[in-house]
């Protein structure tokens, strides 16, 4: 028997590698999906790379659809042919709810396991019917999305976040001088965020601060190269971007999970999106929440600032930045509200009820 696990890009990627070092404690039958680099470091066997599955944007994912399509049909065809006894997707539910209703309709009985499922509670809700019909159970990350799935009659599993349970997360009071910048973890990311923290970089620079770009380790070879050439003239850093956090005086980057992260190591961040077309007037017709990253949806403030599309521009990126870097009230008032954030993360524990829950299929 084995254990099938999907993850479609790299913040799933980390929980992949998370998950499979917890369930080696306890079992050494074989661990393969599709992964990436922490997911095989963890022992995992990638049948299949999440570079085929590296989207951003939902123009990106319809004009990949015939090539995901295929991708989704030959997983679903491999998981009925073998049977491994539990099936684990995480995340990126445009690919693996599609998956598991395939999953289901060609007769694949055994368990389902649903990691950091879709934000059904922010938008296109419709999918909690699809969650609660095609999976067995939800391993979300937080207390609010546990506490909406199980409402909606949704089994889920909850006792707090695995940042919880890692060492690397303990932090010190922000006092460098040190900028980070985190262009993000995709190309189309970096495509549209590294021009305008370069002009950042520069004003920085001549405030007396020292500006560090991250170049994230999910990035592609070739990707990474061009980084390098374009940041010459400026000191980066290739590891992960919670490290260079950590060194911070402050956080500038792309939404998403860094965000959490930040959060976790005491860090003030502006949150800063640019996407396509499309991608903007889909999320603003359908996303209900009024915030995009999850310590302000969390604490239910403006905790981290939040430059979106047009708005993420070097000017505006300036003035949040100045307004806390210069306002040692403004500074007090934010790591208070970082610290109520940090409270409502839960226990930790994470990592060994996931196992548990995994190996033994015991809801709670």
């Amino acid at each position: 028997m084995s254990i099938f696990i999907s993850c479609g890009e790299p913040s799933g990627d980390y929980y992949a590698g998370l998950i499979i070092k917890a369930l080696r404690e306890s079992t050494e039958e074989p661990i393969v999906g599709m992964l990436g680099k922490e997911g095989i470091k963890a022992t995992g066997t990638a049948l299949w790379s999440i570079d085929q599955l590296s989207l951003m944007g939902s123009s990106d994912i319809v004009a990949a659809i015939p090539r995901l399509w295929r991708l989704k049909n030959t997983i679903a065809s491999y998981i009925v042919r073998e049977q491994p006894r539990r099936v684990i997707v995480i995340d990126s539910p445009d690919f693996h709810l599609p998956l598991v209703r395939t999953l289901r309709k060609k007769g694949f009985r055994n368990p389902v396991i649903y990691v950091a499922p879709p934000t059904v509670w922010a938008w296109r809700k419709k999918r909690v019917k699809a969650l609660r019909r095609y999976c067995t159970f939800m391993l979300p990350l937080l207390g609010f999305e546990h506490r909406y799935l199980r409402d909606h009659n949704v089994p889920s599993v909850w006792v707090g976040h695995p940042f919880l349970d890692l060492k690397n997360f303990s932090f010190t009071d922000p006092s460098s001088n040190i900028i980070a910048l985190l262009p993000g973890s995709r190309k189309s990311e970096v495509e549209r965020l590294l021009p305008v923290l370069k002009e950042c970089a520069s004003q920085f620079h001549e405030m007396g601060y020292q500006p560090v770009f991250s170049i994230a380790p999910g990035l592609s070879s070739k990707i990474k190269k061009k980084m390098k050439e374009e940041l010459h003239e400026w000191q980066f850093f290739e590891g992960n971007g919670k490290e260079l956090m950590k060194q911070s005086c402050i956080v500038i980057g792309a939404s998403g999970t860094v965000a959490l992260e930040a959060m976790m190591v005491n860090r003030f961040m502006i949150v800063i999106y640019k996407g396509s077309w499309l991608s903007w007037r889909i999320y603003k017709n359908f996303v209900k929440t009024p915030w995009v990253s999850l310590p302000n949806i969390m604490a239910q403030e403006k905790i981290y600032p939040e430059l979106l599309q047009e708005d993420a521009s070097c000017k505006n990126i300036m003035k949040e930045a100045t307004n806390y870097l210069q306002d040692r009230k403004v500074q007090q008032e934010k790591h208070e509200a970082l610290k109520r954030a940090r409270d409502d993360m839960g226990k930790p524990g994470a990592l060994a009820l996931w196992q548990k829950v995994i190996l033994e299929g015991e809801r709670q």
